[in-house]
């Protein structure tokens, strides 16, 4: 019985996640299956009852992040934190969910924000006193978007010393929406409708760490609005084609322009870990999803 593993979402034909996971099943030297499914919210109860025991686990994509906590047996800390979960792990008696984006979005961000805040901190405005973390005592950073990966982002924010931050979006409502969550965490979440962003752009300017987790057609008018620092940092966690209009304007800036293929492959190995127990070097598996992203 060949053990095997997926990437479930909708749509999930680019998904880069085939290429990260075989590459380190390979180098592991495990004889594993790494496939994709289509799976959307009205069947993902169907998918997970025909999920048979040589699955080991899933890594999961939009819009099933949020879902994905109803299906399981039990879920670890941060997936209940803040209520979405991007992985499945299959135990010999019980389905876990779990959270690997945060620690993705953690891993990526922090080496720039720690580089470039390190002469800056005395010239921001302090928020607060304490040293918990790179952001501490800095300019609120900024989310775009309020999904599951925004609620994401703002524990990987959190957990990296933030305790203001600004929320932009359509809407605020709803139990699952990043604004909720937030406050859950404990953080001051200032929220800004996008029809009125243009109010806070000096506010945005000053930010040290902007993570978009919204389309890049959506964030056109927006990008247009900013002149940001060199020092501030950019995740665009969308895997388009190209630049996207917000690494366009930080690149142009001097600003800091982090990858989301980086995150992608930072939550991925925490994946693997999960799944198998065992580490994976970060280089040739980024390499690896580069490679794939680059003939997509």
């Amino acid at each position: 019985m060949t053990k095997w593993a997926a990437v479930i979402g909708s749509p999930i034909e680019h998904s880069l996640s085939p290429a990260l996971h075989n590459k380190a099943f390979d180098l592991l030297g495990l004889d594993w299956e790494y496939r994709s499914y289509e799976v959307k919210k009205e069947t993902l109860a169907s998918f997970f009852a025909e999920v048979g025991p040589d699955c080991v686990g899933l890594s999961v994509t939009a819009p099933l992040k949020q879902a994905l906590l109803s299906q399981t047996d039990v879920a670890d800390g941060m997936a209940k934190l803040v209520e979405c979960a991007n992985t499945v792990a299959f135990l010999p008696s019980v389905s876990a969910a779990l959270n690997t984006d945060v620690q993705g979005i953690v891993d990526t961000i922090t080496p720039s924000v720690k580089t470039l805040l390190k002469g800056a901190r005395r010239s921001l405005p302090l928020l607060v006193d304490d040293e918990g973390g790179p952001l501490s005592g800095v300019a609120a950073p900024v989310v775009l978007g309020t999904g599951a990966t925004a609620c994401s982002a703002l524990a990987a924010l959190k957990s990296i010393g933030a305790t203001r931050v600004y929320l932009v979006g359509r809407s605020f409502a709803g139990s699952q929406n990043a604004f909720s969550i937030g406050l859950a965490l404990g953080l001051d979440v200032h929220t800004v409708l996008w029809k009125v962003a243009d109010r806070f752009v000096e506010a945005f300017n000053e930010a040290p760490v902007v993570i978009s987790t919204v389309p890049p057609a959506a964030t056109e008018e927006f990008a247009g609005l900013l002149t940001p620092g060199s020092n501030s940092v950019l995740l665009d966690v969308t895997y388009s084609a190209g630049e996207t209009p917000l690494e366009v304007v930080y690149r142009q800036a001097g600003a800091t322009v982090t990858s989301p293929l980086t995150m992608l492959t930072h939550q991925g190995l925490a994946q693997v870990k999960i799944w198998t127990s065992r580490d994976v070097p970060f280089q040739p598996v980024y390499e690896a999803v580069l490679e794939a992203a680059a003939s997509r």
